[in-house]
């Protein structure tokens, strides 16, 4: 009995004298899953570990999956700094979707403004052309009910005139650059039809967590344990 209280006492005191280490992560991004020697850090970046080298991965979304080997030493705390890159499946989206952007912009966004502004445009001399045709009426009938300054007014009614016939050209030659602006959009539209829009499927988290399941280990403990996918 005594010597059984004495090996607890050693092992206690043996445990007790046993030194650890801190290891403190610090990743830009915050990546969505941090996983030490395959058991995943579920609630901060600090861990409390016995001394030697873990292996330590990471994985964030649209970013390169670390893979690397930290230590911690005994009584220390280690400061793990790391910046994840971007993945390469991530940045050739990116390529194709800046080709596609720029052929939308050719095919439908350049004849679009320009359709846009010849029809503002459009809009302006129509009410402009109105107000010179009315003024155009009002100068006309001066001129011909008038008792004096005929030819004052007769030169009065031919500016008025003048003036309206030039907006009257400039209407229906804004027609006919709003028509062609328009057959331009029509084809950019059409052909963008025929170009596939890129869409862009994310990378799954190669630290998935799949399974979790119960068990008894060989001195009848009950465990729990975690199967993940680790690409």
């Amino acid at each position: 009995m005594l010597y059984r209280i004495l090996l607890l006492l050693l092992v206690a005191s043996q445990m007790g004298a046993q030194e650890y280490g801190t290891l403190k992560i610090y990743i830009s991004p915050p990546p969505e899953t941090i996983m030490i020697d395959d058991e995943i850090l579920a609630y901060s970046n600090m861990a409390i570990l016995k001394p030697g080298k873990y292996f330590l991965k990471a994985w964030a979304p649209d970013r390169k999956l670390l893979d690397t080997i930290v230590e911690v030493k005994a009584d220390q705390v280690t400061n793990f700094f790391y910046r994840m890159k971007l993945d390469k499946a991530y940045l050739d989206f990116q390529v194709v979707n800046d080709e596609y952007a720029r052929k939308k912009t050719k095919h439908i966004g350049l004849p679009a403004m320009a359709t846009a502004l010849v029809a503002g445009s459009l809009v302006f001399t129509y009410i402009k052309g109105q107000s010179l045709y009315n003024e155009t009426v009002d100068a006309y009938e001066e001129y011909v009910y008038a008792p004096y300054n005929i030819d004052s007014k007769a030169e009065n009614f031919e500016t008025a005139q003048s003036q309206y016939r030039g907006y009257v050209t400039a209407y229906y030659i804004e027609w006919g650059a709003l028509a062609v602006c328009g057959y331009f959009l029509y084809k950019g539209i059409k052909a963008m039809k025929t170009i596939e829009q890129p869409v862009y499927k994310p990378s799954k988290n190669p630290l998935e967590l799949n399974n979790v399941g119960m068990g008894r280990d060989r001195y009848g403990n009950y465990t729990i344990g975690f199967t993940f996918s680790i690409n």
